[in-house]
């Protein structure tokens, strides 16, 4: 049986953007198996069709810039995370604006950076952000705003600066 990308390089190239959407979800089923090292090949071939064949600002080039990044984070590749995350976050900023989740997103993973990183402050910052945004987005007692205050608790634990994380207010 042949896999998904196999297909797509055969009837649509290896440079086609729908092979490149196979190797990210390829990549994306490796991590979740812990197989993250095998993963990263298939990002970067991704990312290289992506940039061949999209604008630099397309919203799936960010997508597979971010998978690639949270890759690279669990393997502990921090300053390669760090540099794709921030770019990840420079292309859906653009694309999406600054309050669209994943630009939330985007910002909890630079965030996951910064603290393994050891700059905190700079954690706490950008998981603040982040939980900003999803507040918008889901509101205040959505899970995945609970798990980015979690993680803003953390850099302020880490800090020194224990202060309580809270939503912010919806508008």
């Amino acid at each position: 049986m042949q896999s998904t990308v196999e297909l797509c390089e055969q009837h649509l190239g290896p440079n086609a953007v729908e092979t490149a959407r196979a190797l990210t979800n390829l990549a994306r089923a490796a991590v979740q198996r812990g197989e993250t090292e095998t993963a990263e090949p298939a990002l970067r071939r991704a990312l290289a069709v992506q940039q061949q064949c999209l604008t630099a600002d397309n919203p799936d080039t960010g997508l597979t810039l971010w998978h690639l990044a949270e890759a690279l984070r669990g393997l502990s590749r921090l300053g390669d995370a760090e540099r794709l995350a921030r770019r990840a976050l420079e292309v859906w900023e653009g694309h999406f604006g600054a309050d669209h989740e994943w630009t939330a997103w985007a910002l909890i993973s630079l965030s996951k950076i910064k603290l393994a990183r050891g700059d905190a402050t700079e954690a706490d910052e950008l998981a603040g952000r982040a939980a900003q945004i999803l507040t918008l987005v889901y509101g205040p007692e959505h899970a995945e705003v609970g798990s980015t205050l979690k993680l803003q608790m953390s850099a302020l634990m880490t800090s020194g600066k224990p202060r309580a994380a809270e939503p912010p207010r919806a508008n």
